[in-house]
């Protein structure tokens, strides 16, 4: 019996069954090369079937160790200042008319 608060036990994200570990480790030695080809992906993936992992356990296994061995920082998107710089531009262009045009009809 686990007497432990519920906080204090660790759990991972990865399924935890023998034959999901062991595929785990394969993957983590296939990966330590770069990352997989899509055709060495589908070879894994049939290497789990034969494991007795299931499509959904498998694809996770790969994806969760490929992002842990290659981690993507994602970064915020810059801000877009183009649409403000054509508001102003145009807001100039107008000043530029009317002032011209008032100009013009009073002198």
């Amino acid at each position: 019996m686990d007497d432990r608060p519920a906080y204090e036990r660790t759990s991972s994200i990865l399924p935890t069954s023998i034959p999901a570990r062991k595929f785990e480790l394969m993957v983590r030695q296939a990966m330590g090369k770069g990352p997989l080809r899509y055709s060495q992906r589908q070879a894994m993936i049939k290497t789990a079937a034969a494991m007795g992992l299931g499509r959904f356990e498998a694809n996770l296994i790969l994806a969760i160790e490929q992002n842990r061995q290659f981690p993507r920082n994602i970064e915020e998107p810059s801000r877009n200042w183009s649409g403000l710089f054509t508001v102003v531009c145009v807001a100039a262009l107008q000043t530029v008319i009317l002032l011209s045009a008032w100009l013009i009809y009073h002198s």
